[in-house]
């Protein structure tokens, strides 16, 4: 089985670390994995040791559009005699390279959509080739999918995280401050309006709590205004992008999520897998942050109930200990690396095998 994974560079920049762990988790499968990165992304100063097991192809990520043929071309011969079996989407700055190396090998095409934006964008951006398969990591983003895209087979593979021993110390065992991460874009500052007077006054109130809050969106610097207002300028600390900083935004005491995005990120699932609390906007298509069993899910955002969610942090370490236990439960029953490189290497195989996909394989 041999698998050509195309990734762009936004899906780099977010979920480098998840896409190198699951490269190498499906070479332990027995997949052959040939990785096709934008050539401005492919430094190996930034890759994991064991991804050099995996062959790598270079393709120009901002070319011009005259010169797509071209790319599709050079990336077709350069496998020559010995094409992939199943080609895989990562990245919608893919999806029209991907189709049209799929149809010049003749090889079925898997293309994964992670947010409920990518997937509107699917059919209106994308003339849905024979043979596509779609995949999701969460079920209440593919049945929206499935919905919309209809004739299209949708399959579910969640996303896999690294699943510690020990989970995270609550701050009420340690003894030390709280520390808060504040997980979103900024692409809207509408759910900012009601979270930030309450997270002003939840500071107030706990002296020795500190946030660190992520603006990467179109609405950045707005959102940035309303914290200046409720001058948290000195106690909030301000990062472009999560994923940069992973490892210490899944060591803080709550990951909050004010924006409901309709989009998958790892560290969620990461906040889950070290038993940090998350507390998050309802949002429709995040099925594993479950309000009551896996996290605290707010319904309907307002500033008080922004506050009382909290507040829970410090004054009911029974019911966030509760939260946390099944939240690191469901990680480690759904959210394994080995099970997402083994549910992903089982489709692969069906693609090339079942009658879902109708492109022929060449003779070998």
């Amino acid at each position: 089985m041999h698998v050509a994974i195309l990734f762009d560079a936004e899906r780099l920049m977010h979920e480098r670390a998840m896409l190198n762990r699951l490269c190498i988790a499906l070479i332990g499968e027995g997949v052959q994995v040939t990785r096709i990165v934008p050539d401005e992304v492919a430094d190996e100063a930034h890759e994991d040791d064991a991804v050099a097991l995996a062959g790598r192809a270079g393709y120009p990520g901002r070319a011009v559009w005259w010169a797509h043929g071209d790319r599709v071309r050079k990336l077709a011969d350069r496998f020559g005699k010995a094409p992939p079996d199943v080609l895989l989407a990562l990245g919608e700055a893919t999806w029209r390279l991907a189709r049209d190396l799929a149809a010049a090998l003749q090889r079925p095409l898997i293309v994964e959509t992670w947010s409920w934006r990518t997937a509107r964008r699917l059919s209106a951006r994308l003339a849905p080739p024979a043979g596509l398969t779609v995949i999701t990591p969460a079920d209440a983003l593919a049945q929206r999918i499935r919905r919309r895209l209809k004739s299209i087979p949708v399959e579910v593979v969640p996303w896999g995280v690294p699943f510690p021993d020990e989970p995270t110390s609550a701050p009420a065992r340690r003894g030390d401050s709280l520390a808060l991460a504040v997980i979103g874009p900024g692409d809207s500052t509408r759910p900012y309006r009601a979270f930030v007077p309450a997270l002003a006054r939840f500071l107030r109130e706990t002296t020795d709590a500190l946030a660190t809050c992520e603006l990467d969106g179109r609405r950045s610097h707005d959102v940035w205004r309303l914290l200046r207002d409720q001058r948290l300028l000195e106690r909030v600390s301000i990062i472009s992008r999560a994923s940069a900083h992973r490892t210490l935004l899944t060591q803080c005491d709550a990951v909050i999520a004010p924006e409901a995005t309709g989009m998958v990120r790892s560290v969620f699932l990461e906040a889950l897998a070290n038993g940090v609390p998350v507390i998050a906007a309802e949002d429709n298509c995040l099925d594993f942050l479950k309000g009551g069993e896996t996290a605290m899910v707010i319904a309907k955002p307002s500033q008080e109930t922004w506050l009382e969610s909290l507040r829970r942090l410090v004054t009911q370490p029974t019911v966030i200990q509760s939260l946390t236990s099944n939240g690191r439960r469901l990680a480690e029953q759904r959210h394994r690396v080995s099970r997402q490189a083994e549910q992903l290497a089982g489709l692969l195989t069906r693609s090339i095998t079942g009658d879902a996909i109708p492109f022929r394989r060449e003779p070998a």
